[in-house]
């Protein structure tokens, strides 16, 4: 277990990531059909994308606070991965009261959710063959977890932004997918969440705390520094 205090910048992943920017990609809207329900999505892919990224959180956070997932999924694209984004909670449940996946059964719906939305996307023509990534927070975390406890190739590698590994439950143990959690220095809880995970989690897995930055990575510049850890993560085991 390793708790670095700065993101670490070598020279080689620093040529990689200048030598890959790419122009914006639109990303086209997509229904996705799920057990009970169709949730609204994003789906970009840059020209010879390398993985794709699900980008999904298990509340309304990627609605309310639309810079916060959207910065780091065009940093993404830009770097060469597809995206896939959307919430796993349709609109009708952020606005009825939904707790968002703090009960056990509601984070199965989202882990179920998740898998479905998964299945689908890997089925569309322009991302089919790609390997698939998870990026998330909040509640989203522990769905993907639970995904990731139930099937050892559900994903290839998995960032963490701030999440909740605290309500996966006893399966924790069970996930084998490269694991990399990313917190802000000023979130003292999430830092603890994600330093116990670490202990009972299996397969390679990692820590990252930016210096500066709050629950929300609101400040200048930490986006950016979220994305490029991101990015090192997924191609270190998504390209095959």
């Amino acid at each position: 277990m390793r708790l670095l205090m700065e993101p670490e910048k070598t020279r080689q992943g620093a040529d990689v990531l200048a030598g890959e920017e790419r122009a914006e990609v639109a990303g086209r809207g997509v229904q996705i059909p799920v057990a009970g329900a169709v949730l609204a999505g994003e789906l970009a892919t840059p020209a010879e994308a390398w993985g794709m990224v699900l980008i999904a959180d298990g509340s309304s956070m990627v609605a309310r606070h639309p810079t916060h997932h959207r910065c780091v999924t065009k940093a993404l694209r830009r770097r060469g991965l597809a995206t896939a984004r959307g919430d796993l909670l349709t609109e009708g449940e952020q606005h009825g009261g939904s707790r968002g996946g703090a009960l056990p059964a509601e984070i199965d719906l989202l882990a179920d959710r998740l898998r479905w939305a998964r299945d689908w996307l890997t089925q569309q023509e322009e991302v089919r063959g790609l390997r698939v990534g998870y990026f998330g927070g909040g509640c989203g975390t522990a769905a993907a977890l639970r995904v990731a406890a139930r099937e050892t190739e559900a994903f290839g590698a998995m960032v963490m932004l701030g999440g909740r590994p605290d309500l996966v439950g006893e399966v924790l143990g069970q996930v084998r997918t490269p694991t990399l959690f990313i917190a802000g220095a000023g979130d003292l809880l999430v830092i603890e969440w994600n330093r116990k995970a670490l202990l009972e989690l299996g397969g390679e897995k990692d820590l990252r705390v930016i210096p500066g930055a709050s629950h929300m990575f609101e400040e200048i510049g930490v986006i950016e520094d979220v994305a490029e850890l991101a990015h090192g993560w997924y191609r270190r085991h998504l390209m095959v």
